[in-house]
């Protein structure tokens, strides 16, 4: 699991600064060359090593799922609802790692195994309030937060996603005046009088960090969280990057749904220890559907079937046997219309 703590200790104390190749990187005690491997890492994949086939057979199902998630979005927001179980829904990516259960393409090897520099925008500061027309606003997080996904890992500071990293920043990774030059432009720009107490605003490879907790969320202060509580696969990889990763573990997703893999068809309707219990009964419970593909479980297999067939492993059969029979329905759709 990659997460935050290495960030959150280093900034409960003094902060260091060092440029390192790969990244400008800020901690206590704690400088690694930014996108340098350690000893005990698996080697860097090269991106030309890919399975061509498998990487666009993924790149197919991952863009079929973005573009039904935005279809889901579009008509919540036109009902005008906020549904709370959506929130917590894991993302598409997620999902279909836990639903391949594969060590290979977990979430910490799938970073790991990225062969470009997977840099976050850490940004620390505080006593940076001003009065406007509008009210009282936090202009550095202001600034930080116009078109891109930021998120609050401890009461003070704050994380941009490697997708959403301004790319006057991106551009220059070992350069602290890239830094300094952006603050000045789109921080400073509109409240030049303005006063501010900023810790530091540097890059980290996530390739490089860790983290953990011993505790559950609800356990915790408020705002404070970790980088992977807080950072889907989405917000650290593109489609193409994501699609290639999986491809180079000689995954391909397209035959998974079409031979109708029941861990992926269950994975949106269980919960993470009923995916552990599927998988474990795998073989068992497709023989007793009848191996069927992803058309058969649309068309053939009757609900009563699958209610009776995992009733066993999840405590909601008849929810789950419905959520099945929609998925390869929709999938059905998406592969074969």
């Amino acid at each position: 699991m990659v997460s935050g703590s290495s960030i959150i200790i280093s900034l409960g104390g003094a902060v260091g600064g060092a440029v390192v190749g790969g990244g400008y990187l800020f901690f206590k005690g704690y400088l690694q060359q930014a996108g340098a491997n350690a000893a005990n890492k698996t080697p860097v994949v090269k991106a030309d090593t890919v399975n061509r086939r498998k990487k666009e057979g993924n790149q197919n199902v991952v863009d079929r799922l973005e573009r039904l998630r935005e279809e889901k979005k579009k008509i919540r927001r036109e009902k005008d609802t906020e549904i709370e179980e959506f929130k917590n829904e894991l993302s598409d990516y997620e999902r279909i790692i836990e639903s391949i259960q594969d060590e290979g393409i977990a979430r910490k090897r799938l970073i790991e195994n990225y062969w470009k520099p997977l840099h976050a925008l850490v940004a620390c500061f505080t006593k940076s309030k001003v009065d406007t027309d509008e009210g009282e606003t936090n202009f550095v997080l202001e600034a930080l937060r116009r078109g891109r996904n930021v998120e609050q890992i401890t009461g003070s500071t704050y994380i941009v996603p490697p997708k959403d990293v301004p790319s006057q920043i991106k551009s220059k990774p070992d350069s602290r005046a890239a830094l300094e030059t952006w603050i000045e432009d789109e921080v400073y720009s509109d409240h030049q009088d303005a006063l501010a107490h900023i810790a530091m605003f540097g890059l980290v490879d996530l390739r490089n960090v860790y983290s953990s907790s011993d505790y559950e969320e609800d356990d915790l202060p408020h705002f404070f969280s970790t980088v992977d509580w807080e950072f889907d696969l989405e917000d650290i990889f593109d489609s193409e990057d994501f699609s290639r990763l999986l491809a180079n573990e000689s995954v391909n997703l397209t035959e998974i749904i079409e031979e109708g893999d029941i861990a992926f068809f269950v994975s949106k309707s269980v919960s993470p220890e009923e995916l552990d219990n599927i998988h474990e009964a795998q073989t068992d419970i497709e023989d007793e559907l009848g191996n069927p593909d992803v058309k058969q479980l649309a068309d053939d297999v009757t609900l009563e079937q699958l209610i009776g067939t995992l009733a066993p492993y999840v405590s909601d059969p008849q929810n789950v046997a419905e959520s099945v029979k929609n998925e390869a329905r929709i999938w059905k759709e998406q592969l074969y219309s």
